[in-house]
């Protein structure tokens, strides 16, 4: 952790020219029109050529260009996520270098992705917690604006995190012009979605704008799996928000968003073997290609959310000094359910004779199976999965300072926030899990019996006669029952800090610096026992330099260092005589980044290219007192916070407006991670690369139709401890076809197009994630 040096070092930022300078007017540019002036916490929604943004606030909470910004942060703009026809994760976050949002570690979608050797399925919205992005649904573009994403750790802003980066969803607002888009798509897995995004403005003055987004869609998601109990449901996405501009300057908005997502969620998934000790997974053929690898009977999974914000912004101008203040208050109601009806026990796999060939994957060689499976199914049945009852609040204030000292400027943000969440997570139904395992009950339910065995067929299809079995009826006839703990969890978190960025040498050079002090403070109760109270209180702090080795009037080439941190939270205590009870060291994740920012030819060409070196330290190893004399036990475990992290890579993301008409990204990453004990982590590909066109004809009888090609490539990857055995890497290639006629846009979209099925980065052997085969979408909109 950076300590005491680089927070002194940043207040000298602050300080810096007071002994030899004279303070100055910050310099100002008269605004067009007062109604319509951007708040410096807030970014234009438009790119600037093509798919090229050049600003962003994710990694200063301001808005800053991103050649001025000594971090690691990549854009994708309403552009890009309109001309891929986007309506998955995948299909944006997978251009961004570094990041794989193709993994799939469980057999249901869960809007996970990887990045610099960690997982997340988070996301901040506009800077701030929220719950619009989670691992059980509930995601969609009808919220979202922009994507920014900082690559790495970013704790002075952001605080705890996961350390591979932050995801930030930059929300709709109202537009400076007024604006209505309807569209209707229509595809493969019988998909059907609608959408709506107008805004406009009342007054002649233009001081009250609002904004209407909303989304309603239908599917039966990529296996038509029989057990989706919810296909019919849909997924709807409501997303409402005003804003007023009083004559004293003050901006006040109210923004809500509401979800209903219980669209399927269950993905295609193979099961894998190795071949004659190889150590390599290879994907039963037929399995992978009808994707039903699944020990999931019925699927209920939902996501409900309530999302409600007020904020207001003010500028004042101080003389030499400018003050941008913000205050917000966002409240999060949400419900979500992973609940699921599966089968257990062991697979067991049956050749096509009727014999068992054996009841686990990893004790047979692929040949037993390859050409000779009969099917596989499971000896028992049971109720399963979580629902979670949250509420979250957050209350935040930012400072925004603007000033001159010298022959320096100043941007000093000042900020704090508070935080309360709530959480009730119940597993199964009421707190309990109900199995049904004997054979005469599995029978009165429809499963098939052998003898003193009953068998609840996973495959083939037509054989899983208890697809879409009733939660009631497993409980019903169950045989039994175990009571799950029920837990609630009450967390409050109060953190304020500053970051400083000073510019010279005629906006050239910049020092950027500051520091976080974050108070958690949890309370965690299993069942009715006496909550457990556990507190932390961490400082996290950072600096970066940039320097624009090239200005000119066709743009800026810049250098950057970046030198960051974020902590993940201990609570362990330790078992050592001589440290006992003493609460372990938080694991604190450090980065140090070295890169290049190019923004040239008028921002047709943006890029940024970086090397980094993360590690993570106090990691706790397990060790054993073999004679007692480190905890008083002998032969006990204890555990040591000496273990140490480590990923090291180098990213590149390009985009270029070529011509006109041709557009193209350009990405990709390479990273060597190794965990405290050695291991390489599982389910992350360790290199991607994707490369992005788009030509729309400028001229002739073809004028306005398009062409979009996407090529996404994923390196390998290993499975989990379970068997380290190694996946091999995919690649998929995307294309869209279209048509714009005056204020219409059609649009055609074929994913996969070679319809060659590829592994998806997984952890489990029995529940590998399998591209999908060529599918369709066809998209009509108008804007006016």
């Amino acid at each position: 952790m950076h300590t005491l040096p680089s927070r002194v070092a940043a207040g000298c930022l602050i300080l810096a020219g007071f002994a030899t300078a004279q303070i100055v007017p910050v310099d100002r540019k008269p605004a067009q029109d007062e109604t319509v002036q951007l708040s410096p916490f807030e970014v234009s929604a438009g790119a600037v050529q093509g798919y090229a943004t050049t600003s962003a606030t994710s990694a200063s909470r301001l808005a800053v260009p991103i050649t001025e910004i000594p971090t690691n942060v990549i854009v994708l703009n309403e552009t890009l996520i309109e001309d891929v026809l986007a309506v998955g994760v995948e299909d944006t976050l997978s251009l961004i270098g570094g990041v794989s949002a193709l993994a799939e570690t469980t057999s249901a979608e869960t809007n996970q992705f990887s990045s610099r050797g960690y997982t997340s399925a988070s996301a901040q919205r506009d800077g701030f917690t929220d719950l619009l992005f989670g691992n059980k649904g509930g995601f969609n573009y009808a919220f979202v604006e922009r994507i920014e994403y900082v690559k790495g750790p970013a704790g002075i802003l952001y605080g705890q995190h996961t350390p591979g980066g932050m995801l930030n969803l930059v929300s709709k607002r109202p537009l400076s012009r007024p604006r209505t888009k309807v569209g209707v798509m229509a595809g493969s897995y019988g998909f059907y979605r609608g959408d709506l995004d107008t805004s406009g403005h009342l007054g002649a003055k233009k001081k009250f704008g609002y904004r209407l987004a909303a989304s309603y869609m239908l599917t039966h998601g990529p296996l038509n799996h029989p057990g989706e109990l919810f296909k019919d449901k849909g997924f709807l996405a409501i997303n409402p928000m005003v804003r007023y501009r009083t004559d004293q300057g003050i901006e006040l908005w109210a923004w809500t968003g509401f979800i209903r997502d219980r669209s399927p969620r269950l993905r295609r998934i193979t099961k894998t073997f190795q071949s004659n000790g190889d150590g390599i997974a290879h994907p039963h053929p037929e399995i992978m290609d009808n994707g039903m690898a699944h020990n999931v009977v019925t699927n209920y999974s939902q996501v409900n959310t309530d999302n409600y914000e007020l904020g207001a912004t003010k500028r004042f101008d101080l003389g030499p000094l400018r003050l941008d203040v913000r205050l917000l208050g966002r409240t999060i109601q949400q419900f979500d359910s992973g609940s699921l009806v599966t089968t257990s026990g062991s697979d067991v796999y049956v050749d096509k004779a009727g014999a068992i060939i054996g009841t686990d994957g990893r004790t047979f060689d692929f040949s037993r199976v390859l050409g000779n499976l009969g099917g596989f199914y499971r000896p028992g049945l049971q109720t399963t999965g979580t629902s979670n009852t949250t509420e979250s609040s957050t209350y935040a204030t930012d400072f925004g300072f603007a000033f001159k000292l010298g022959p320096t400027q100043h941007k000093l943000l000042v900020f704090a926030t508070y935080n309360r969440l709530e959480q009730v997570a119940t597993p199964g139904i009421n707190g309990r899990v109900y199995t049904v395992t004997t054979a005469a009950a599995l029978e009165a339910l429809g499963a098939e019996r052998v003898g003193t065995v009953g068998r609840v067929w996973l495959y083939p299809l037509n054989r899983i006669a208890l697809a879409g079995i009733t939660p009631e009826r497993v409980v019903a006839n169950a045989t039994g029952s175990t009571l799950q703990n029920t837990t609630k969890v009450e967390g409050d978190q109060t953190a304020y800090g500053f970051q400083e960025r000073l510019s010279f040498w005629q906006n050239r050079a910049f020092l950027v610096a500051g520091a976080r002090f974050t108070d958690n403070e949890t309370s965690n109760q299993v069942n009715t026992a006496a909550a457990t109270v556990t507190t932390d209180r961490s400082w996290s702090d950072g600096y970066g330099a940039l320097y624009k080795a090239y200005a000119g009037e066709t743009g800026d080439v810049a250098l950057f260092y970046n030198a960051n941190e974020t902590f993940i939270p201990v609570y362990t205590l330790d078992q050592r005589l001589a440290t006992f009870g003493q609460k372990f060291p938080n694991r604190i994740v450090s980065i140090r980044e070295y890169g290049v920012k190019v923004d040239l030819l008028k921002s047709r060409l943006v890029a940024t290219a970086s090397v980094y070196d993360m590690d993570e330290n106090n990691v706790l190893l397990s060790q054993v007192d073999e004679d007692g004399t480190v905890t008083g036990v002998v032969n006990r475990s204890y555990s040591v916070p000496k273990g140490k992290r480590t990923t090291h890579g180098w990213e590149v993301d390009l985009s270029y407006h070529v011509m006109p008409g041709l557009n193209t990204v350009l990405s990709y990453g390479d990273r060597t991670a190794r965990q405290a004990d050695g291991t390489i982590p599982y389910g992350q590909p360790d290199q991607t690369f994707s490369a992005l066109a788009r030509y729309e004809v400028q001229r002739g009888p073809l004028r306005n139709a398009s062409l979009l090609w996407s090529y996404t490539w994923w390196g390998e990857s290993i499975l989990s401890t379970r068997t380290n055995w190694r996946m091999l890497p995919g690649a998929i290639h995307n294309a869209v076809l279209g048509y714009r006629w005056k204020s219409y846009r059609f649009g055609f979209r074929i994913e996969n197009v070679l319809d060659h099925l590829a592994l998806r980065p997984s952890v489990n052997e029995t529940a590998v994630g399998v591209t999908n085969h060529r599918n369709f979408r066809l998209s009509v909109g108008r804007t006016w």
